[in-house]
């Protein structure tokens, strides 16, 4: 996890996701890149009729925020005394981003040259971080997303629980953590009865991860008290875990939205980092 890409937006999350972004970083010398993220921009132009003002799709506006988000990005690296990339370009260290401001649509596509995507947790009652953000990296980059959560990050890699279902998703985020597992102290793979969509089970995770050099143990609950997002996460805050990895909208995203499912409720209710692929 050698390159770090930050979305980087005014909102209450930003300094958390900051931190976190420096947090993964320092564990693999990484290179962070901030870059200024905002809503798509419509074909035609948009008036705020309550204040009769020229909203924030106004390009003037954008531009401020965009300055702004850039501010408060070189800001807070160069507090933390973290080289820029042009003063260290071979370990740890920070560059804007040279193309200028990005949009929730172009920002999966970003994501593309980078190892892994950091962003603010979303929420059902601000406006941002927003979800079109949180879901065009997780569907467009093709790499990994860690979403943080509104209280502050200082580890990743003391305990580490994977959320196994025996998916398809779920095996591509364990695949992206690998880094981060091989780094952790404790790693536990979580199994829920009737959760497993049909693959191998967390005994045969574990069995891998142990070939593989990662020590892990197996935890099975097998009584199904609540949703399994809400398992899984009060679970993860027992164990004082520092990491959750989910496989992202194993059942269909449509679905989920509709009827709820264990990824929306962890991407919106989670009170530590998670590691999502899809």
């Amino acid at each position: 996890m050698k390159t770090i890409l930050v979305p980087v937006e005014q909102h209450s999350l930003i300094h958390n996701v900051f931190e976190a972004s420096v947090t993964l970083a320092k564990l693999f010398d990484s290179y962070i890149e901030g870059a200024a993220i905002g809503v798509d921009l419509p074909d035609v132009p948009i008036m705020d009729v309550a204040v009769g003002l020229p909203s924030v799709w106004d390009h003037e506006i954008r531009k401020e925020m965009a300055e702004a988000s850039r501010q408060t990005f070189e800001n807070y690296f160069t507090a933390k005394k973290i080289p820029r990339a042009e003063d260290k370009p071979d370990g740890l260290c920070w560059q804007w981003h040279p193309a200028g401001p990005t949009t929730d649509t172009m920002l999966g596509a970003e994501g593309r040259c980078f190892d892994i995507t950091v962003v603010g947790r979303p929420s059902t009652k601000e406006p941002i971080p927003r979800i079109t953000t949180v879901e065009s990296a997780l569907f467009e980059s093709g790499h990994p997303v860690l979403v943080i959560p509104p209280e502050p990050v200082h580890s990743l890699n003391e305990h580490i629980m994977i959320a196994w279902n025996g998916s398809s998703e779920t095996a591509r985020a364990v695949a992206f953590a690998k880094p981060l597992l091989e780094k952790a102290k404790h790693v536990t793979v979580l199994g829920i009865h009737g959760w497993n969509v049909g693959g191998p089970s967390a005994e045969e995770m574990v069995r891998m991860l142990n070939i593989s050099g990662i020590k892990a143990e197996h935890m099975f609950l097998d009584t199904v008290t609540e949703e399994y997002g809400n398992m899984i996460l009060k679970t993860a805050m027992d164990k004082k875990c520092d990491l959750l990895i989910k496989g992202a909208y194993t059942q269909s995203r449509l679905r989920q939205m509709i009827f709820g499912g264990a990824t929306n409720t962890i991407l919106y209710e989670a009170q530590l980092p998670v590691l999502f692929a899809h």
